[in-house]
């Protein structure tokens, strides 16, 4: 936060503010605190006074060396003297992912990776999240922060389109482009969390029964097993469970 924030109060207003807002912030995140200052202001008094009046175990100060070089407000972790981004993983418990990947750069995501996770007890795939609080809507950026599925018939750079048939995934290597419609999604800061089943080459498959090559995703209405139907199904459930603001699919 800047250095005309960095009050006792408006930092605990701030983490207050943090936990209400945010699923990946938590309460370990508030044993450091990181300010920064604008690049002329010198706030070693106000590192002293937050360190004296606060319960964190440490305040740092970082000075940015151009005004595109500042952090977001939100959770970070420290690792080989680099700050990085928190990401949260969520279990993918209804199999509604084909693939959940991750941007290769946060700032700029142009391309995207495979998220190499398993949840904790190892039945389904985990997907990542990035806090919320990164994040901040304006004319050019409607969808800063809002977490979105892509239904596997549109292309995403870096990524494999399977189409959700075993024999197309192996020919096909991953994409160099993302498709135009993903593209302005990024455009408007979306954030893009993965890739959903269909049924293959979004056809009129009936689930379970006709799914061949890969399993159909779960339906998280009733009781968990009704037929999730359609060919969108991995977008409909994420939706219906709401671990995702936005499910994108074309018929």
């Amino acid at each position: 936060m800047p250095n005309s924030e960095c009050s006792v109060t408006h930092v605990k207003e701030a983490l207050e503010d943090f936990a209400r807002r945010d699923d990946v912030y938590s309460d370990a995140f508030a044993s450091t605190l990181i300010l920064q200052p604008e690049y002329d202001v010198d706030i070693e008094d106000t590192i002293e006074r937050v360190s004296r009046d606060t319960s964190f175990a440490q305040v740092y100060s970082y000075r940015p060396s151009t005004q595109d070089g500042r952090l977001p407000a939100g959770p970070y972790f420290i690792r080989s003297g680099s700050i990085h981004q928190a990401w949260r993983l969520y279990e993918d418990n209804l199999d509604a992912f084909i693939i959940p990947t991750i941007t290769d750069g946060v700032l700029n995501p142009e391309s995207f990776s495979v998220l190499h996770a398993v949840a904790e007890h190892g039945s389904f795939l985990s997907d990542a999240v990035p806090s919320r609080l990164y994040h901040h809507k304006d004319e050019s950026k409607l969808l800063a922060g809002v977490r979105v599925s892509i239904k596997d018939n549109y292309d995403l750079a870096g990524i494999r389109t399977t189409m959700m048939n075993r024999a197309y995934n192996e020919l096909y290597p991953p994409r160099e482009t993302s498709a135009d419609f993903v593209v302005k999604l990024l455009e408007l800061g979306a954030v893009i969390v993965g890739k959903t089943k269909m049924s293959a080459f979004a056809s009129a498959e009936e689930p379970t029964d006709q799914w061949v090559d890969y399993h159909c995703p779960f339906n998280p209405r009733g009781d968990g097993c009704q037929t999730p139907s359609c060919s969108s199904t991995g977008g409909r459930g994420l939706f219906g469970r709401l671990l995702v603001a936005r499910s994108f699919y074309r018929q």
